[in-house]
C-alpha cells in the first residue's frame, strides 16, 4: 500500500524492468506428454491494470478479492499480475498475485525489493542498484534434475525411506470433524506473545544457544504432543532449495518441504523437547534440499485427496521483510492479505517486529471451529512461558475428546470467509 505520491509512469517501467531481469516471469506452461513445460518468451509485456476506486472506498476491499481471485491460464503466460487501486487522493494499493508453483515466500520478499528499487531509480532517474543474475530460474531447475540422479538420488532416497519407515499414519489432531472428504478452505487466527514474555524468551534461546526457529518449532511440538499423546511426531519445515550462491537473488519456487521427525521419551519435558527437535534437525542437515515430490515417492505413503501426503501439519518463522519502506514522496506498507485455503490441517507461523512476536495460526475452517483453535492458540502461548520458566517440568497430555462422528453424520462445518490469494 503506498501512502503519498506514485507515479504510474515510473511503478510500469518498474514492472517492464523487473519482468525483463527474470526469466520466470515472461514464461508459460506448456504440456508435453502430459508433464508440464516452462517456455520462455524474449519479449512479454506485463500489463498494469488501474482501477480508480476514489468515489467508492467501501468497495476497494471487495475489489480486491475479485482481482485475486481471477484464476491463472498458465498457458498464456502472465505467472505475474499486477494491479493497482487508487482508493484516495494518497492512497495506492498494489496488488501482485503469483501462481504458488512458481514463488515462494522467501521470492515474494526478493521481488518487492527489487520492484521498488526500479521504482526508486526510474523516479531519480538512474539505474536500479540490483544485484547481477549470474542464472536464471530454468539453470536452476536443469540443475536440481541433475543433482538428483544416479547415486546420489539413491542415498537420498534410502536415508528419507529409513527416517520415516514406521512413522504414524496420522496425527489425531483435536478435529472437530472428520478429515475425510473435507475442502481446504483456510482462516487465519493472529496473535501476538506478550512483550516481556518475548524478551524472556529470546533470552533464553540465547543462553542456550539456540535458534529462535528451532526454539518456537520444539514449543509446537510439545502442544502436539499434549494435544495427541503421541510421542513420534512429524511437522513440515519449508526449507530454501537455495543453497548454491548463484539462486540467492532468483525469483521462483526454490523450496521444498521438510518432514521432521520428533521421537520424545515419555513424559518429556520442555528440555528434553528441545534435545529431540535439535537431534531431529542435525538428522536430516544433509538432506533438507531433496524435492518433497521425492522424499514422497520414496516413502510411498497412502494417497487421499483429503490429505496432503506425509504431512498434517507446518510450522514456520517468516521472513518479513521491514514493513515500511520508504520511496521518493511516497512510504509502502506490506498488508497481507488471506488467501482463503488452508493446504495443511494446521501450519502455525511466526515472525518477529523488533523484539516483538507476532503469530499466525492457519488452519482448515470444515476441521476445527473458532472455539478449538482459541484453545489451541492459548495453550501455545502458555506452553511459550513453560518452556521459559519451568523447563524441566512434564508436559500434561489433555484427556481425550469423544471422536468427531462418521463423515456421512457430521453436522456441516462453518460456512469459510471468501477466499482471497495473498499473492504467492
Amino acid at each position: 500500500r503506498f501512502k503519498g505520491a506514485f507515479d504510474e509512469e515510473a511503478f510500469r517501467a518498474a514492472v517492464t524492468a523487473l519482468v525483463r531481469r527474470h526469466e520466470l516471469l515472461r514464461s508459460r506452461v506448456e504440456v508435453r506428454d502430459g508433464l508440464p513445460v516452462l517456455r520462455v518468451s524474449e519479449e512479454f509485456a506485463t500489463p498494469v491494470e488501474f482501477f480508480d476506486l476514489r468515489a467508492e472506498p467501501d468497495a476497494v476491499a471487495e475489489t480486491v478479492r475479485a482481482l485475486v481471485r481471477r484464476p491463472f491460464d498458465l498457458a498464456a503466460g502472465g505467472l505475474l499480475r499486477v494491479v493497482v487501486v487508487r482508493a484516495a487522493d494518497d492512497e495506492y494499493h498494489v496488488i501482485e498475485t503469483m501462481h504458488h508453483s512458481v514463488t515462494d515466500q522467501w521470492s515474494f520478499v526478493r521481488l518487492n525489493r527489487e520492484l521498488l528499487e526500479h521504482y526508486r531509480a526510474a523516479r531519480e532517474n538512474r539505474p536500479a542498484r540490483v544485484p547481477e543474475l549470474p542464472v536464471q530460474y530454468g539453470d536452476f531447475a536443469v540443475w536440481q534434475r541433475q543433482c538428483f540422479t544416479g547415486d546420489r538420488r539413491r542415498a537420498h532416497r534410502d536415508f528419507w525411506r529409513a527416517n520415516l519407515e514406521g512413522m504414524p499414519a496420522h496425527l489425531p489432531l483435536p478435529y472437530d470433524a472428520p478429515p475425510e472428504g473435507r475442502g481446504h478452505e483456510g482462516k487465519h487466527h493472529y496473535f501476538r506473545l506478550d512483550d516481556e514474555l518475548s524478551a524472556a524468551f529470546l533470552a533464553m534461546c540465547r543462553s542456550s544457544r539456540l535458534t529462535l526457529s528451532d526454539a518456537l518449532l520444539a514449543v509446537y511440538v510439545g502442544l502436539l504432543h499434549e494435544e495427541t499423546g503421541s510421542r513420534d511426531i512429524v511437522v513440515g519445515l519449508p526449507s530454501a532449495t537455495r543453497g548454491r550462491p548463484e539462486t540467492h537473488d532468483l525469483i521462483g519456487f526454490l523450496l521444498t518441504n521438510v518432514p521432521l521427525r520428533a521421537r520424545l521419551p515419555a513424559g518429556p519435558t520442555p528440555t528434553q523437547i528441545l534435545h529431540a527437535v535439535r537431534q531431529a534437525l542435525e538428522g536430516v542437515a544433509d538432506h533438507r534440499e531433496v524435492p518433497f515430490s521425492e522424499i514422497v515417492d520414496a516413502v510411498s505413503p497412502e494417497r487421499s485427496l483429503d490429505r496432503y501426503p506425509l504431512l498434517q501439519t507446518m510450522h514456520l518463522v517468516l521472513d518479513f521483510d521491514d514493513t515500511v519502506i520508504r520511496v521518493p514522496d511516497a512510504e509502502v506498507h506490506g498488508v497481507e492479505v488471506e488467501d482463503g485455503v488452508s493446504p495443511m490441517d494446521i501450519t502455525v507461523g511466526w515472525w518477529r517486529a523488533g523484539d516483538r512476536m507476532y503469530g499466525r495460526f492457519e488452519y482448515r475452517t470444515e476441521l476445527f471451529t473458532d472455539a478449538t483453535v482459541d484453545r489451541l492458540v492459548g495453550r501455545l502461548l502458555e506452553l511459550v512461558r513453560v518452556f521459559v520458566e519451568r523447563p524441566d517440568e512434564p508436559l500434561r497430555v489433555r484427556a481425550a475428546a469423544p471422536a468427531p462422528v462418521p463423515a456421512r453424520a457430521a453436522t456441516a462445518a462453518p460456512a469459510a470467509p471468501a477466499p482471497v490469494d495473498p499473492g504467492e
